[in-house]
């Protein structure tokens, strides 16, 4: 096939570059062994989302090797097609070009209410060969040699849980909440997000948050309160208080998040965006440290509440608000 010019590409950063590729590799291995455990609780959802996260962060391992661009929809779309192109032979290229159909199936069921086995199914084993193939545009430093297969064994089904016996372990599906790493009934002052990143993950059962609500204004504690001198500004600018990292965190981990940031930049403006920007990389946070059949509370005020839900729907899934 005929190499195509090489698409618009990422500033290189040497130093970061293995450090990402790694990181997308194992988020890739992970997502896939879900899969199994997904169908057999017929969440064709989750299974479909995870066979999309799957070939997302496969392909953005890739683009980083490469020096694409792989932040969007459209970048992990391009890529695949431009190494479709790159392929020896057609029936390579066929393989590539119809793979990326499956995948973007997927990509469109995980937004669907209706699943089913079949389909699911399907598609996800439709996608097996484009996932070889990305992983075989990977150096040995990488994959050791060995394939895709082999490097990301599925995980059996789980068996059908058994009847518990006196003084037995917790059968399959129970909830067993990781030891909490932090003392209870303390206050910590800082940034949540710090002390967030620091808490074992499905240690939190019951989460309320009342964060800044972007009232563009400032705040100042009343003279006879014990916060009395202290204040808060309430406004949120792109350039200032966006930072780098979450921005990375987002594109990379939660693309339902980066979703809801550029609909609010088309439809409010990047004010809010950057809002949403700093809400979003706590929120997931809180999604990872709540547990399965964990609660959370946030409080707000309709200046963001739409685009607050839009977020949460996101990170919780829109089936678990009440």
């Amino acid at each position: 096939m005929t190499n195509m010019p090489p698409r618009t590409r990422r500033p290189e950063v040497p130093d970061r570059r293995d450090a990402r590729i790694q990181k997308y590799l194992n988020l890739a291995r992970e997502y896939w062994r879900m899969v199994p455990a997904h169908l057999a609780e017929d969440d064709f959802r989750q299974a479909c989302e995870k066979g999309w996260g799957t070939v997302t962060q496969l392909t953005k391992a890739v683009a980083t090797l490469r020096g694409w661009e792989h932040y969007d929809h459209d970048d992990i779309r391009d890529a695949i097609r431009d190494l479709g192109r790159e392929m020896p032979s057609r029936e390579q290229a066929v393989t590539v070009i119809r793979s990326l159909g499956a995948a973007e199936s997927l990509y469109g069921k995980f937004y669907e209410v209706s699943m089913d086995t079949f389909t699911a199914r399907l598609a996800l084993d439709d996608v097996s060969p484009l996932l070889e193939i990305l992983w075989q545009q990977l150096p040995a430093e990488y994959t050791a040699g060995l394939s895709f297969a082999a490097f990301c064994p599925l995980e059996p089904e789980p068996e059908p849980p058994q009847p518990a016996r006196a003084g037995a372990a917790p059968a399959r599906g129970t909830t067993i909440m990781p030891t909490p790493n932090f003392a209870n009934r303390t206050l910590y002052h800082g940034d949540n997000l710090a002390f967030l990143r620091g808490m074992n993950s499905g240690s939190v059962q019951l989460i309320a948050t009342d964060p800044p609500f972007n009232k563009n204004r400032d705040f100042h504690a009343t003279p006879d309160s014990l916060a009395a001198g202290a204040a808060f500004q309430d406004r949120w600018r792109w350039d200032k208080d966006v930072h780098p990292d979450w921005l990375d965190q987002i594109k990379d981990d939660w693309p339902g998040i980066w979703i809801a940031v550029e609909a609010a930049k088309v439809s409010y403006g990047m004010d809010m965006a950057a809002f949403l920007v700093f809400m979003g990389v706590r929120l997931a946070e809180m999604r990872r440290v709540l547990t399965d059949d964990g609660s959370i509370y946030l409080h707000c005020d309709p200046t963001a509440s739409h685009y607050l839900k839009a977020l949460m729907d996101a990170i919780f899934g829109s089936d678990n608000f009440r």
